[in-house]
């Protein structure tokens, strides 16, 4: 028989074993052909032999699994640094431009500064000037006014005060 042939015979009697294990009503008749059937299909092998060869092969399906597991971690270990890695650059791009940003930004805020202290003085100017003008005049008219009232000019007024 071939290896493939063998497995699949072996794998339809051991589940016929366990449907009969696990009933209550298998009979010694049973038993003896499933035995039987074991023989034949093994030759010359044993129930031993088999059972050796399905340990043999379960310790091998367990190896490869553990390096298939172990190399699936290491794969993700992998690409988590990457990921880091990838992210470290990203936040060493962001401060390398917040930090380029920052002369421009400190020079507008400056600029913005002298306007407006520079606003602000000439409009201290105007509100000044605008001030001294209307006191002059303010003072002109009462001067006029008293001078009116007194029949005289404000010169001679002062002139008289003395």
């Amino acid at each position: 028989m071939t290896d493939i042939l063998l497995r699949g015979a072996l794998s339809a009697l051991k589940t016929k074993i366990e449907a009969l294990a696990s009933s209550e009503t298998a009979t010694a008749e049973d038993l003896a052909m499933l035995g039987t059937a074991l023989e034949r299909i093994a030759g010359k092998t044993t129930a031993i032999e088999v059972e050796m060869l399905g340990e043999e092969q379960r310790a091998a399906v367990s190896v490869e699994v553990a390096t298939s597991r172990d190399n699936a971690l290491q794969a993700i270990a992998d690409a988590l640094a990457a990921a880091d890695a990838a992210m470290a650059n990203h936040f060493s791009s962001i401060n390398a431009a917040g930090t380029a940003a920052l002369p421009p930004i400190a020079e507008a805020q400056g600029a913005a500064l002298v306007a407006i202290v520079t606003e602000r003085d000439a409009v201290l100017a105007a509100v000044a000037e605008t001030t001294e003008g209307a006191v002059t005049e303010v003072t002109e008219t009462a001067l006029a006014a008293v001078a009116t009232a007194s029949g005289l000019t404000a010169t001679s007024f002062f002139f008289n005060q003395l």
